[in-house]
């Protein structure tokens, strides 16, 4: 009873510990826009939302986060996010209930409060709480499968069949996860018993009934059976490439777009297709330059040792200044390691978990080294590094006392030379925070405190042509035409088939009035990226005031929607054509569409008032 007592208090410790740091950070204009994926991972749940199927709304990464955000975004419209929020939360509760009963079996009392309260307060799982990312359920997921597979004494095929459930949500939450389940699947293998055919047959059972309506969805797309995007080859190009400099430094802006764009230029369509270009493109400069690549794995197992992060999509910096709990726990990358470097040293006497141990320590480096999204995900490895932490401490209860004593100086020792050589290591990270920070405020209408970002990100990239186009996009908010349109001539002028900026000169020409030379623009940009719907749409905008022929009009906005069904101004637009063609149910549908991307759009609620007068009309 005193155990369970103190798994509550840990539990309740997680859950405090979550809310504390949401409130600590409810400033952080991070927080109202999420970063890049995030934002995609929300855009499917919109689409969803909006009665598109999924197998015409592929999720970039999964399917499975995508369907979790749909309920929450119909029930909590008006804080959405912070309903995501406390729903990680609740998943990092749920892991440390998981993850308490194995290390309490497996060493003690002590050791399940100690894996318990380091899962709670690794500030892997609380920074990642504060985002609309699939890294909380990851770590609950797999915190279930340690249990059902290392640690559940019964071991029959009904908790095997749970266990493929499991292991198949967290493949269709992510497909990174194999890297780390591959570790669970070992351990699986290993512990043969007389039940062990059952078992397998039943896991298999219990992952086939979840991957079999997915597959079906992704067949129905054209993807095959395989029910994930296959951007796994784009990861590892950017991660793994020999030319490359070993970061996501990438996204967002012209170059992300560049990267994209990389296998239509070589006419290669579909994303299963796309990530056969990406491997073969990292094969092929892996040999030419084998040196090179050997060099990024270094740079990138330094980067670990020295806990930085590898992508640039946000800047942990910012937020460990706003909250003590991200800004002074150790525990992160570099202290659980020296525990679990400790715990292989004190797990002798347990010869199966001690391999368990082994496997998890060595796979977890793996795991984190080999591509930027291991690094960026690595938080699902939670699970083993919390059982590895809490050896130590559940192990130092029966020993003597000079054997404590050795043993706390011992890992003491490997602690700080860690965190020292992780100091020393410790190498530029190429992080846009100021640009970044510019776009999320002008994403906010706040265009004078956009500009002030984009300038400091000036001072220190006076040649990027992404700052350029964000100071034009500020400008141009704060209707200074003609000073946007000098900055994004100056983007362009930088990178010449920035399709973005070739767009918003054109937003910035038609201010002016002169619609013909804006639609040169628009159709630049569609030169270098014919699927930018924006582009295509106001194609479209220009038509109808340049007095194109409707069937022509309706061409731009059909394609605009095509290229991005949750381009709610397209759908809005292609109905008015509809309906000043005749085609009145075509008319209500497309605005059906709009509404439901945007219920609180005026001008499609004005359209389908018109629409309904007409159709009532004898």
């Amino acid at each position: 009873m005193r155990d369970r007592k103190a798994m509550w208090i840990v539990i309740a410790v997680a859950v405090i510990a979550g809310a504390l740091n949401l409130w600590l950070l409810r400033g952080e204009p991070f927080l109202d826009h999420p970063i890049i994926d995030a934002a995609e991972y929300i855009a499917e749940a919109r689409a969803l939302l909006a009665g598109l199927p999924l197998h015409e709304s592929l999720p970039i990464h999964g399917p499975v986060y995508p369907l979790l955000l749909v309920p929450l975004l119909a029930l909590f419209t008006t804080s959405f996010l912070t309903a995501v929020y406390w729903t990680n939360i609740l998943l990092t509760a749920i892991a440390v209930r998981l993850i308490f009963p194995c290390a309490e079996k497996a060493f003690g009392p002590w050791g399940g409060i100690a894996a318990g309260t380091f899962l709670a307060l690794s500030p892997m799982a609380l920074h990642f709480q504060v985002q609309a990312l699939p890294v909380s359920l990851q770590i609950a997921l797999h915190a279930g499968l340690v249990y059902l597979i290392v640690f559940d004494e019964k071991r029959t095929p009904r908790r095997a069949f749970f266990a493929g459930v499991l292991a198949a949500l967290s493949y269709l939450t992510h497909p990174g996860s194999l890297l780390s389940m591959a570790l669970i699947l070992a351990v699986f293998l290993l512990t043969r018993d007389r039940r062990f055919v059952p078992r397998v047959v039943a896991a298999a059972l219990g992952a086939a009934l979840v991957l079999a309506p997915f597959a079906f969805w992704s067949h129905q797309a054209g993807e095959g059976l395989l029910p994930v995007q296959g951007n796994a080859g784009m990861n590892v190009y950017i991660g793994n490439r020999a030319a490359g400099n070993g970061t996501a430094d990438v996204r967002p802006g012209y170059a992300w777009q560049k990267l994209t764009s990389m296998p239509r230029v070589a006419g290669v369509e579909g994303s299963r297709a796309e990530s056969r270009f990406f491997l073969e493109k990292t094969r092929d400069e892996i040999a030419h330059d084998p040196a090179a690549f050997a060099r990024r794995l270094w740079d990138k197992a330094r980067l670990y040792l020295a806990d930085r992060r590898i992508d640039a999509n946000l800047d942990p910096g910012r937020l460990m200044g706003r909250s003590f709990l991200l800004r002074n726990l150790l525990f992160d990358a570099p202290g659980l390691l020296a525990l679990a470097l400790t715990s292989l040293i004190v797990m002798k006497r347990r010869t199966r978990t001690w391999r368990v141990a082994l496997a998890g320590a060595a796979g977890s480096f793996v795991f984190i080294v080999l591509t930027v999204y291991s690094v960026r995900y690595r938080a699902p490895a939670l699970p083993f590094l919390a059982l590895l932490a809490a050896a130590p401490v559940g192990l130092f209860a029966s020993w003597g006392v000079s054997r404590r004593v050795r043993g706390v100086l011992l890992a003491g020792a490997i602690l700080l030379a860690i965190l020292l050589l992780g100091a020393r290591l410790a190498i530029p990270n190429p992080v846009r925070i100021d640009y970044l920070e510019g776009r999320m405020r002008h994403t906010r209408g706040d265009f004078e405190g956009a500009m002030r970002a984009f300038e400091r990100a000036e001072k220190l990239r006076p040649q990027d042509p992404d700052i350029a186009n964000g100071m034009g996009a500020a400008r141009l908010g704060q209707k200074q035409t003609l000073e946007g349109m000098r900055h994004f001539r100056r983007a362009i002028t930088m990178a010449p088939d920035y399709a973005d900026a070739w767009f918003n000169r054109a937003l910035a020409i038609a201010e002016t009035g002169d619609f013909v030379e804006a639609r040169l623009s628009a159709r630049k940009a569609l030169d270098y990226q014919s699927d930018h719907a924006p582009s295509h749409y106001m194609l479209g905008i220009l038509g109808e005031r340049l007095g194109e022929e409707p069937g022509q009009v309706e061409i731009h906005y059909r394609r605009g929607v095509t290229y991005d069904p949750t381009l709610r101004e397209g759908w809005n637009a292609l109905g008015v054509i509809y309906a000043k063609t005749g085609r009145l149910e075509e008319a209500e549908e497309a605005f059906r569409r709009a509404r439901l991307l945007d219920p609180d759009a005026e001008d499609t609620k004005q359209n389908i008032e018109k629409l309904r007068a007409i159709m009532r009309k004898p």
